[in-house]
């Protein structure tokens, strides 16, 4: 039987709360065959390796601020590309590959959920591939539907089980385009936001379906201490040149800059 639905650890009464993978599989023992799972991605499943974005960074929301602020930025698209394609990225439990695996050897569908935009942008051809490939470098396989839709839905897409909202809809807009594939005795929805929980635990309310809302606060376990100074340093230089760059980097830079000022006394 699955779980009862209470709180695990003092979080809001409708969400249990995880802060490992170990955590989650507790949560899902007992699931039925013809339940599914919508899993986040962004510092759910994977973060940047920068220390910039740990959970105690005051710079962590550094790339959600250049988005708001677009309009100042006439090489918005080159800016944020480039940082896809350039930062590194890590899993925030390496347990996450094989917890796919075991879903999928209990025959329950586990997929992707991330609120992305579609398509072209900047210098990735297409958001959908980019993404997926960032994913499998990881580790990170998802359940795929035969016959399954790939054609975008007012902006939303499923790509080889990752859905994608695209840049207007909301995550519960995106799954009610695709009622018939999420329809099942329960959906399990792990997130590290709890807007996006609140979202779909109405849409499934609003639609009959069974819901499970696990919020996942990974991230705050991910090691690594932030350093104000060259988080930054990353953040001026990625928008001056549209150019990431790691911590080493940003420190060597930092650190010959700081060579040539004491030669020059």
């Amino acid at each position: 039987m699955l779980i009862s639905l209470c709180p695990a650890y003092g979080t809001a009464p409708a969400f249990f709360e995880a802060i490992s993978v170990d955590d989650v599989m507790g949560y899902l023992k007992g699931l039925p065959e013809d339940s599914t799972v919508f899993i986040d991605i962004d510092d759910t499943i994977i973060t940047p390796c920068s220390t910039a974005f740990r959970a105690s960074s005051p710079d962590k929301s550094m790339i959600d601020q250049i988005k708001e602020k677009r309009e100042l930025y006439p090489n918005f698209e080159d800016i944020l590309s480039h940082w896809r394609l350039s930062r590194k990225t890590m899993l925030i439990d390496k347990k996450w590959p094989d917890a796919l695996k075991d879903l999928s050897s209990r025959g329950i569908k586990a997929f992707g959920l991330t609120q992305m935009g579609t398509g072209k942008f900047g210098s990735i051809p297409s958001m959908e591939q980019w993404r997926y490939n960032e994913l499998r470098s990881l580790g990170i396989v998802f359940s795929e539907l035969p016959d399954s839709p790939q054609a975008k839905v007012t902006g939303a897409s499923l790509y080889k089980g990752i859905y994608f909202t695209g840049d207007k809809n909301s995550k519960s807009e995106t799954l009610a385009q695709f009622i018939p594939l999420v329809a099942g005795s329960t959906l399990i929805i792990i997130d590290d936001r709890e807007k996006h929980l609140a979202d779909l635990q109405k849409f499934c309310a609003e639609h009959g379906i069974k819901f499970v809302g696990i919020l996942f606060k990974g991230l705050e376990m991910v090691p690594g201490q932030p350093n104000p100074a060259v988080s930054k340093f990353q953040k001026e230089y990625l928008i001056e040149h549209a150019k990431w760059l790691e911590d080493d980097e940003v420190k060597e830079l930092m650190q010959r800059a700081e060579r040539k000022v004491v030669s020059g006394l």
